[in-house]
């Protein structure tokens, strides 16, 4: 166990404190723009009319991703320290790829034919060569004071790739890195938040384009966002998502529209990353390439968000259940395809394929609860359980019950400042212009009685 002094953190004074809301009728003339210029590519979800489940051994997994040629999807398995391949064309899931100890997060790069792996079992990077589905090497990754190891990654199409850190705690004792794609080299970006270091669950993912990337910090009250930008190669704006803060993961549209993240409240963002909208609930979140689309997942399935009114328009099961779908232990990941009309989504006992245009379900209404200006913003750090932890365990099938199928079930529609580390780990280590286009991040809060926080690990802004 580390325990060090964190500093207070003065920030730049802001230049502005009123939320600027997004323009609908801005918005929708963006949103039109694109629409005409956006070009034809292969329907991801002509294969599944109806929401599909895959069962997995090993199941909770890590991250998902839908290939951009819509031939696979690819989910982290951390349990047996491998990455799962399923075929959309052939329905079933394929021999999968050896990797390191504990795989959570993994990218791939724009050209698709290298996958980066961040194993949080061990300190290093896997490199996968997509076609042959071989691990080829490994990036070695040297730990810091906390012994933290590779959690997120995300590539930008600069040629560089920022991947989070985590560890056996709670704190920040993680750190934000930069890995360079032509040399392997592993740097620490110290422009990053408190000077490079960053709690244990702190998540990324990059636009469709690549041009930015998302990124959220977890398990602290505030709700830190920040979005980083490839051309400059810096991070140009953060925001703070308090007091609902312990968010989950975040995602990107097409082009750096839209951005998601976890669960207990659902947070929508314009292009300048300031908040316009929030409703209660939802988990994992994902944006329709063209930003005019929403989707979260929920306990039950996923819902369908109009944009940017942050409406429900209707809502999917995905056949299977969600209990584990938590920021702090297993946050549900979502991915959507290239061109909108395939989301993945990982269950309690492996992923489900859910077309959106699948039938659809009436969804109960939900009540706008009113953004709160940046000016009126208090920054109280999170507080120590007055009471005994309580949990809900993952059910856990009967001894007798057979191992997982490994064929698709198709069923009927639906810096360096450190903060002290405490343990043990509830958090996720072993997820500007002139257009008015917009953020959509679900975040969550971690339920009071459920964390060990670290009252010494605040913001301080003045």
């Amino acid at each position: 166990m580390f325990a060090g002094l964190r500093m207070p953190r003065t920030l730049i004074a802001l230049a502005a404190v009123c939320i600027i809301a997004a323009s609908p009728v801005a918005f929708s003339q963006a949103v039109a723009s694109r629409l005409s210029t956006a070009s034809a590519t292969a329907a991801c979800g002509s294969n599944f009319p109806s929401s599909t489940f895959v069962p997995v051994t090993g199941s909770p997994l890590g991250d998902i991703r839908i290939d951009d040629a819509c031939q696979h999807v690819y989910a982290a398995n951390p349990t047996l320290n491998r990455i799962e391949v399923y075929s959309l064309q052939s329905k079933t899931l394929l021999t999968p790829i050896a990797v390191g100890l504990a795989p959570q997060g993994f990218d791939i790069t724009p050209d698709g034919t290298t996958m980066y792996v961040a194993n949080s079992g061990e300190t290093n990077l896997s490199v996968v060569d997509v076609a042959s589905r071989q691990e080829v090497r490994k990036i070695g990754v040297p730990s810091g004071f906390s012994s933290d190891k590779p959690l997120s990654i995300a590539i930008a199409n600069n040629g560089h790739a920022l991947f989070s850190t985590t560890f056996l705690g709670s704190g920040f004792g993680g750190r934000m890195l930069d890995l360079n794609l032509a040399t392997d080299a592993v740097t620490p970006r110290s422009d990053f938040y408190l000077s490079g270091s960053t709690t244990e669950a702190t998540f990324l993912r990059a636009t469709g384009d690549r041009s930015k990337i998302g990124i959220i910090v977890g398990d602290i009250s505030t709700g830190p966002a920040f979005l980083y930008s490839a051309a400059s190669n810096t991070f140009v704006t953060e925001t703070d998502l308090g007091p609902y803060g312990y968010l989950g993961h975040i995602a990107g549209d097409r082009t750096g529209t839209a951005f998601l993240v976890g669960a207990s409240q659902t947070y929508l963002l314009d292009a300048s990353f300031q908040l316009v909208k929030t409703i209660p609930d939802g988990y994992g979140v994902a944006v329709d390439p063209l930003g005019a689309t929403g989707y979260r997942a929920t306990n039950i399935g996923i819902d369908i968000l109009a944009l940017p009114q942050l409406q429900i328009s209707r809502s999917i099961p995905v056949n299977d259940t969600l209990a584990s779908a938590h920021p702090a232990t297993h946050p549900t990941r979502m991915a959507i395809s290239s061109d909108g009309l395939l989301l993945a989504v990982v269950t309690d006992r492996g992923f489900s394929l859910v077309n959106p245009n699948a039938t659809p379900t009436p969804a109960t209404p939900t009540e706008e609860a009113p953004a709160t200006p940046r000016h009126l913003k208090t920054h109280t750090p999170a507080r120590a359980p007055t009471s005994a932890p309580t949990s809900t365990p993952t059910p856990v099938p009967p001894a007798n019950t057979p191992a997982a199928s490994t064929t698709a079930v198709e069923t009927s529609p639906s810096g360096g400042r450190a903060g002290v580390i405490i343990g043990p780990n509830t958090g996720g280590g072993p997820d500007g212009g002139s257009s008015r286009s917009i953020f959509l991040i679900g975040a969550a809060m971690l339920p009071v009685a459920g964390i060990f926080a670290t009252a010494i690990g605040r913001k301080v802004r003045r």
